[in-house]
């Protein structure tokens, strides 16, 4: 991530010769920087810079990035790609930013009331039609 200024942390982040790339503007099939709320930030918007902010364990992402990468465990893992499988240092990242960023996505849906009913909408479509069950109630939202 460009936002991160710590020095280890985006010198790992290049070691590591991987794209972390920016969460998806569709999610659960809302386009999220289609909705925007009464100062005229899109929830994709928001959602971003929720990302940068939200805390977890006390810690930002930058903060937690920069733990993780100095811990032993994180030390022990290979930088190196094998057989077309990338190395577990991505993976350990992948796995922070993910855990940030259903944090701050959450954090979003709370402001953005109309997102929220959609996506529990949408996601109760998706376990009625995975379970076979008739959706046309869901439908008549």
């Amino acid at each position: 991530y460009t936002q991160i200024k710590d020095d280890f942390v985006l010198d790992e982040l290049n070691q590591l010769g991987h794209g972390f790339s920016p969460p998806s503007k569709v999610v659960n099939e809302i386009n999220t920087a289609q909705h925007v709320n009464s100062a005229g930030q899109s929830f994709y918007d928001r959602w971003q810079e929720q990302h940068g902010s939200v805390r977890i364990g006390g810690k930002t992402l930058k903060q937690a990035m920069k733990a993780l990468m100095k811990s032993r465990s994180y030390q022990r893992l290979s930088y190196d790609h094998f057989e077309g499988n990338k190395s577990p240092r991505i993976g350990e990242v992948q796995k922070l930013i993910r855990k940030y960023r259903a944090r701050a996505f959450q954090m979003t849906l709370r402001e953005f009331p109309e997102v929220n009913a959609l996506y529990k909408r949408n996601s109760q479509i998706k376990a009625y039609r995975k379970a076979g069950r008739d959706i046309q109630s869901l439908l008549d939202y």
